[in-house]
C-alpha cells in the first residue's frame, strides 16, 4: 500500500467576482487632464480647508470635459464629473469662499449665470457715428440721462459744459428687451485670434481655457 497522504486537504480560494472588469475605466487619464489646469490651495482658506482646491471661476466642469472629450478621450460626464469632486476640487470664487465663515450654515449657493438669466440686448451704436468720436480714455466724465439717445462727455473735470455725443443708430430701439438672450454672445473672429495671439501666452495656464473657448460670433448682424 502506497504511504497515507497525511497533510489536511483545503479547496481552492473561490476567486468569482475578484477578477476586475474587462472595461473598467482607468482614471488616471481623468486625473491628468485634471491637474493639468492646476488647482491650487488657497491661502486665504488653508486654516479651515488645507486639503480643499480652487480652480478660477471662470473654469466650469463641463468645459474641462469638453476639452477632455476634444482630445480624443472617451468617459461619461457624470464619471468625469465624480472623479473632479474626489479631487476635492472647488469652482467658488474666493470672494464667496469667505462668506462661508460668516454663514450661520457655513455653506454657500452658487448660482450659474445662464443665457435664461440675460435679456436680449442688441448693440445699437452706429459705427459711422463712433468714428469721429473721442476715445474712451480720453474722456475724464459720462452722463446719460433719461429720455435721451446721448451720451454726454467732458474731457477734462474743469470743462463747465457736457459735450453731447449722439452714438445709436437712427433705427435702434433703446427700450428694455422682453426675450431673453438664446445663445452665448461670443466674440467677433478676429478678436478672438489677437487675444489668443497677444494675451493668452502671457496668462497663467489655469485662464487660458476660458479665452480658449469662447463662442465665436458675427457682430455686424445688426445692420445701419
Amino acid at each position: 500500500m502506497g504511504k497515507a497522504i497525511t497533510t489536511a486537504l483545503a479547496p481552492p480560494n473561490d476567486m468569482r467576482g475578484r477578477h476586475e472588469p474587462a472595461n473598467k475605466l482607468d482614471l488616471q487619464p481623468l486625473i491628468d487632464h485634471i491637474e493639468s489646469f492646476h488647482p491650487s490651495v488657497s491661502h486665504y482658506r488653508r486654516e479651515h480647508a488645507p486639503f480643499r482646491c480652487y480652480l478660477p471661476s471662470d473654469v466650469t466642469v463641463k468645459l474641462m470635459f469638453a476639452n477632455f472629450i476634444e482630445k480624443g478621450n472617451r468617459c461619461s460626464y457624470e464619471t468625469y464629473r465624480k472623479t473632479v469632486k474626489s479631487k476635492n476640487i472647488s469652482f467658488t470664487k474666493l470672494g464667496e469662499e469667505e462668506l462661508v465663515a460668516n454663514s450661520n450654515s457655513r455653506k454657500v449657493e452658487v448660482v450659474e449665470l445662464k443665457n435664461e438669466n440675460i435679456r436680449a440686448w442688441m448693440d445699437g451704436h452706429s459705427a459711422a457715428k463712433t468714428k469721429e468720436m473721442p476715445r474712451l480714455a480720453e474722456l475724464k466724465v459720462m452722463q446719460l440721462r433719461r429720455g435721451s439717445r446721448s451720451m454726454f462727455v467732458k474731457k477734462s473735470h474743469g470743462e463747465e459744459d457736457f459735450i453731447e455725443l449722439d452714438f445709436l443708430q437712427k433705427k435702434f430701439n433703446p427700450s428694455v428687451p422682453t426675450t431673453l438672450r438664446p445663445q452665448d454672445w461670443g466674440v467677433e473672429e478676429a478678436k478672438k485670434t489677437e487675444i489668443l495671439n497677444n494675451l493668452v501666452p502671457l496668462m497663467p495656464p489655469t485662464r487660458r481655457f476660458f479665452w480658449s473657448s469662447l463662442l465665436v460670433r458675427n457682430l455686424n448682424e445688426v445692420e445701419e
